[in-house]
């Protein structure tokens, strides 16, 4: 196919067969998988002309992530732990979950049931789609 040995997308090929417009040459092609069920398994991909500089890489980096992702946060240690927590402790109510995760978490207490479920459903919902 034309798009190999040039490093077009296959549609930019087809465009060059159809019309013969050459497509512009980038200096860096972002390609994007993104996982709707675990968003922190999404994936994007650059591939950059050795010319660019490191801060042209960041900006389109920090530039693409942003319009495909939104804001995205690493969890902390605590709301990770957290997250976790409650997939695994789902069978119990929210009072119940409370009381075993301050029981259980090294100091990592918790002042009521409405944090951890407002916690665990904000940083669950960030991460899993409703597929």
């Amino acid at each position: 196919m034309a798009s190999e040995p040039y490093g077009w997308h296959p549609a930019e090929a087809t465009l060059f067969v159809l019309t013969g417009d050459v497509p512009p040459v980038r200096s860096i092609r972002v390609d994007f998988h993104e996982d709707m069920r675990l968003r922190a398994r999404s994936r994007i991909t650059l591939v950059v002309d050795p010319t660019c500089t490191p801060s042209e890489v960041a900006a389109e980096y920090r530039r693409r992530r942003s319009r495909v992702f939104g804001r995205t946060r690493r969890l902390t240690p605590k709301l990770a732990a957290l997250a976790q927590f409650t997939v695994e402790h789902d069978n119990l109510g929210w009072s119940e979950q409370l009381g075993e995760w301050n029981a259980d978490s090294s100091g990592c207490r918790s002042r009521s049931s409405a944090e951890i479920k407002v916690t665990a459903y904000r940083q669950l919902r960030s991460r899993v789609s409703e597929a």
